[in-house]
């Protein structure tokens, strides 16, 4: 396992670190969309591990507002929350499983990240796969791809 990495710690200078001694519960931590060495608490917190302790999100807070992009206006929002559905049987229009709506699984409301158009409610597996691929039509063709040659 390399154990050293160089980090950018801004455009011309470089340090050489342990990355052993990074991420949550060290002082630094190497995002992992701009790779570069921050503190920490440049991370937003996004859950709490069994020892009660923070885990920070693996992309650095700039980074996040950059992959969130813009969010569905409240006005829509309203709308759409009028139209959500729960504790009803539900399909999703992406995997098609049938469930119970907020009862045996999450229903999210899926938009587009450029504009803040909403798409449509979808469960929660479905749309942290499309975050995934970015909402990125040709990530997603790149993908089938890549399971029609192998298998």
């Amino acid at each position: 396992m390399r154990i050293w990495k160089h980090v950018e710690l801004s455009a011309n200078d470089f340090e050489v670190i342990d990355v052993r001694k990074t991420g949550d519960g060290f002082p630094k931590k190497i995002c992992n969309v701009c790779h570069k060495l921050k503190r920490t608490k440049d991370f937003a917190k996004n859950q709490n591990a069994k020892n009660n302790r923070s885990v920070r999100r693996p992309s650095c807070k700039d980074c996040r507002v950059e992959m969130e992009g813009v969010g569905v206006s409240r006005t829509e929002r309203i709308e759409w929350l009028k139209k959500k559905p729960h504790n009803e049987p539900f399909e999703c229009p992406v995997c098609k499983k049938r469930t119970i709506a907020g009862v045996t699984s999450k229903v999210v409301l899926e938009h587009d990240h450029r504009t803040g158009k909403p798409g449509g409610w979808i469960c929660d597996s479905c749309n942290t796969g499309l975050g995934r691929f970015k909402d990125d039509i040709e990530l997603l063709k790149s993908a089938m791809e890549f399971l029609k040659k192998s298998y």
